[in-house]
């Protein structure tokens, strides 16, 4: 569960730090596209969760499937959602266009970790539900501010589109 919380905590820090800046240096999109975009991420991300969440309680009302395959499946779109997405941002090179949609769907699928790994605590422990989310959190965190130091280390001599990917 931790390494699932790091690896969100992760893909959370690319899409809402690390990406607005590839996007400003290297595609020259301005500071108001920029945050439009930021902006849209989450309003979708929100929306994808609302979803998801929807789906995995009529799944589980109606006895289709149990709790753990409706987390399994959950995560499942959430990991291979995102990883494609951030594979084909790559993979569009200067394309402003499709840089956007992937950009925004990244983060969009990052929605569906709240009805997988993020609820799991609830699951194992409903009594220390709060101390083991804590924990894993604290652990999970590390990511958020080690991932943007080494991409400054990786990044520090020129600002090009090599360096970045």
């Amino acid at each position: 569960m931790t390494y699932a919380l790091f690896a969100v905590q992760l893909v959370g820090c690319h899409c809402s730090s690390i990406q607005p800046i590839f996007l400003g240096t290297i595609l020259h999109f301005s500071i108001q596209e920029i945050g439009f975009l930021v902006s849209a991420s989450f309003a979708f991300q929100a929306i994808f969760s609302f979803i998801a969440s929807w789906m995995c309680k009529w799944l589980n009302a109606h006895n289709y499937v149990g709790v753990d395959h409706v987390r399994m499946g959950s995560n499942f779109l959430y990991c291979s959602g995102t990883s494609l997405c951030i594979l084909g941002l790559y993979y569009a090179g200067c394309q402003r266009e499709m840089s956007t949609v992937f950009s925004v769907a990244a983060m969009s699928f990052l929605g569906l970790s709240f009805s997988g790994c993020m609820i799991a605590h609830l699951d194992m422990s409903p009594n220390f539900a709060g101390t083991l989310m804590g924990f894993t959190y604290t652990i999970g965190s590390l990511s958020t501010f080690i991932y943007p130091v080494l991409v400054g280390i990786i990044t520090d001599e020129k600002q090009t589109f090599e360096e970045w990917n």
